[in-house]
């Protein structure tokens, strides 16, 4: 029975036992709790009272993993209080979502789960056997793993949670409109083709025997994470064979590691950095670590969602280095962590040793195509568009990965400025891949571009969610939709959409005041929405707010608010940037800036940029166009 803490409610664990099982009770919690784990344990035991049995339900209700200690004790007793304790702790797992850690059953002697008096939510999850109730310490160590978030030792100092298990992938401030994280489209493109979760080809040996019906289905959602050209509805099937391999090995290694690549691969194919999401990825790798921190394939998983932290944050990366540069050690000749390391270094701006890893990886034949594949998309974010383009035009078309497709008609489109070759290029996606963000945005772009915005529109409205999250746009959808149907000169309709997009807008704004990104949005929708002066109160502040953060969003809004001289300076500063947006072809065909183009400065400008190697391919020598299919 648990005693009243000081410490928060979700970081501590509920003992729950029967009286005749106290003593080694005592002997977990005395271990747990010198190990730095904050545990609820009363030996007073049926105190009684009102006031009693209230505080035990808020403490069921608000611990952070509830401890069933399983004896024949606990057999023989058919009516106890820790029974009510069990009912409420089953009861409270109907709200967890699947997977969510929070029942950790122990039993102290020979009682199996087969023929155990306990409530079902029990038998779905793994039983430890602490005999006597002797604990040794890499239970202590999973028990934190677990828990996450900070413990502490018995003096009170603070210890650093388990590698890979901390607040890790937390969603981070929207991305600007039109302006790239990086690594984002890297990573989406290329993760099925990095295929990190396939384990590393064993050694010569004895003849394997067959495979369990768990491995079995682990290696049906390795295939369907690994499809070049998969969908949502695949990461989905994914997910309900893992629920199944957690039923039949819930004890397996590979079972959570496998679960942390599905996870990695929702959050890469389509954004979703949800607050479920983020956490499931944090608790399938404790799972993991918690079960052989020293695994391989666990220290490999935790080296890449540590480079997933903040959305590829460039401190995490650099952190990440040296973990992959020692699993490499261990096995130079493994593939995946080549292709990994080699992203770690492109985010840190190391791109030629990037380019040396991937030709090295590429030496490796179940590795070439995918290597060759992402030197494509390096090349790509370096600028050298025509070596990029020269990648996709030797695939074979047929075996084309969506993510060669979407940058192919990135180069055509923002770069070439040939709209017609760009609109072929992404025709030929099949619908089923323009419901995701990235595919979706990239069609949306090109036909918003041709001015061709009823089917912009109608691209846009295919996709499912309302909030969408790539490359090129992270914002509401129906910003977008209101945009299309506002240059179609329906305007009416246009702010039906924006009024939706502005409760997106509000609600993440709650979340985070002085988000940039929302700012921006709300700005525009305010001036769309016939709000001129509450547009230009907010342009003002976010202005004193970010001074010196110039983004290429801020001069599209100082466009829609009639600043043409501010909007000029923006632009001059954004053609200075090295991101693969910025050129010739984005001030020529960019919708948005027709309020600019009768403007002596900004013909001045579009022709300085024409005449530049770094914004015109005309400029550069013109290198070959992607074929289009």
């Amino acid at each position: 029975m648990p005693e009243t803490s000081s410490t928060p409610a979700n970081r501590a664990v509920f003992l729950s036992y029967a009286s005749q099982d106290a003593e080694a009770a005592k002997r977990i919690c005395e271990a747990l709790r010198a190990a730095g784990v904050e545990v609820w344990f009363d030996q007073s035991e049926l105190v009684g009272g009102d006031a009693w049995d209230q505080k035990i339900r808020k403490q069921i209700k608000d611990c952070a993993l509830l401890m069933p200690i399983i004896s024949q004790a606990t057999q023989g007793r058919r009516e106890a209080y820790f029974r009510l304790e069990w009912k409420l702790a089953d009861e409270r797992t109907h709200l967890m979502a699947k997977g969510t850690p929070f029942l950790l059953p122990v039993t102290i002697d020979e009682t199996g789960d087969h023929a155990a008096l306990v409530p079902d939510s029990f038998l779905a999850v793994q039983w430890t056997r602490l005999p006597g109730g002797e604990t040794p310490p890499v239970f202590c160590a999973r028990v934190k793993a677990l828990l996450g978030g900070e413990q502490r030792t018995p003096d009170g100092r603070p210890t650093a949670p388990p590698r890979g298990t901390g607040e890790s992938l937390t969603p981070k401030a929207h991305r600007a409109w039109l302006v790239p994280v990086v690594i984002g489209l890297v990573v989406v493109a290329g993760m099925a083709w990095w295929q990190p979760w396939k384990g590393h080809a064993p050694l010569a040996g004895p003849a394997p025997v067959a495979p369990s019906p768990a491995a079995e289905l682990r290696e049906k959602v390795k295939a369907l994470i690994a499809k070049p050209n998969g969908v949502r509805e695949d990461l989905d099937t994914a997910t309900s064979l893992m629920e199944q391999v957690v039923r039949l090995e819930p004890t397996a290694v590979a079972t959570w590691v496998q679960w942390v690549w599905l996870d990695l691969a929702y959050i890469d194919f389509n954004g979703d950095r949800t607050p479920s999401r983020v956490k499931a990825v944090r608790d399938h790798l404790a799972q993991a670590a918690g079960l052989a921190p020293d695994d391989y394939e666990v220290r490999l998983a935790q080296a890449v969602v540590l480079m997933h932290q903040d959305n590829w944050n460039s401190a995490m990366v650099a952190e990440a280095e040296p973990q992959l540069r020692a699993l490499l050690r261990e096995r130079p000749d493994d593939g995946r962590v080549l292709l990994q390391l080699s992203w770690c270094l492109h985010n840190l701006g190391r791109h030629e040793e990037q380019l040396q890893l991937l030709d090295r990886a590429a030496r490796l034949p179940a590795f070439a195509a995918r290597a060759n594949f992402n030197r494509m998309l390096a090349l790509f974010y370096m600028r050298r568009f025509d070596e990029a383009e020269l990648i996709y035009t030797k695939m074979p078309p047929e075996s084309r990965p969506y993510g060669a497709t979407i940058v192919a008609a990135s180069i055509l489109c923002f770069w070439h400025g040939d709209l017609e070759s760009a609109r072929q290029v992404m025709d030929g996606m099949p619908p089923s891949a323009l419901v995701d963000d990235e595919a979706g945005c990239m069609a949306f772009f090109v036909h918003f571009w041709r001015r061709d915005y009823d089917r912009a529109l109608a691209v846009i409205r295919r996709i499912a969610h309302d909030h969408l999250e790539s490359p090129l746009f992270a914002g509401p959808k129906g910003y977008l939709a209101g945009l299309a149907l506002a240059h179609a000169g329906r305007i009416e309709a246009a702010q039906a959409e924006w009024r939706a997009a502005m409760q997106i807008v509000e609600q993440g704004l709650l979340a985070a005041p002085n988000d940039q990104a929302m700012l921006e949005f709300k700005i525009r929708l305010l001036a769309g929405l016939g709000d001129r002066a509450g547009a230009e109160r907010l342009w003002r502040t976010t202005v004193e707010l970010y001074p010196r953060n110039a983004s290429g969003m801020r001069a599209i809004t100082a466009v829609n608010l009639g600043l043409p001289d501010q909007a000029m300076d923006l632009l001059a500063a954004q053609m200075k940037s090295p991101d693969w947006l910025w050129s010739a072809a984005f001030l020529r065909l960019e919708p948005e800036l027709d309020p600019l183009r009768s403007l002596p400065q900004f013909q001045a400008m579009l022709a300085a940029a024409e005449a530049d190697p770094n914004l015109s391919p005309k400029a550069r020598g013109a290198a070959k166009k992607p074929a289009t299919p």
